[in-house]
């Protein structure tokens, strides 16, 4: 039967890039710095028994010190993909791989600049 691995990953994400990182923020919208998930899309299965498939999403590191600190952040972020694993008896992780990274900066009158590092992720599941 075909689950979706979306509560899966975001789970995995959640658990892997919080874990240990004091002073690092997860999700939210107001403390800095912080690392954001975010734009998942599930793809189609991969293989003809539909149990591997890709899930992509930007992992978003947020910083209002400098480029180089969102990029040290993106740096330490896939350091811990290595790591990517959830409680769940439905899916495990079978690899990951970056894709795209973009770096923005945002400036607007009421705040300090951000510092953004977009890094796209194709992560590849397998439901067991």
């Amino acid at each position: 039967m075909y689950k979706s691995a979306y509560k899966f990953i975001a789970e995995a994400l959640r658990t892997t890039l919080s874990a240990g990182r004091t002073g690092i923020y997860f999700g939210g919208t107001a403390a800095y710095p912080r690392v954001e998930c975010h734009t998942f899309i599930e793809n189609p299965p991969q293989d003809k028994g539909d149990s591997v498939r890709v899930v992509s999403v930007i992992v978003e590191s947020i910083s209002i010190k400098s480029a180089a600190d969102a990029a040290q952040m993106n740096a330490d972020n896939l350091a811990l993909l290595g790591d990517l694993s959830a409680a769940d008896t439905d899916f495990k992780v079978i690899g990951t791989v970056p894709t795209q990274l973009q770096e923005i900066p945002e400036t607007s009158d009421t705040q300090k600049i951000l510092y953004r590092v977009l890094q796209s992720i194709d992560i590849y599941v397998q439901q067991l």
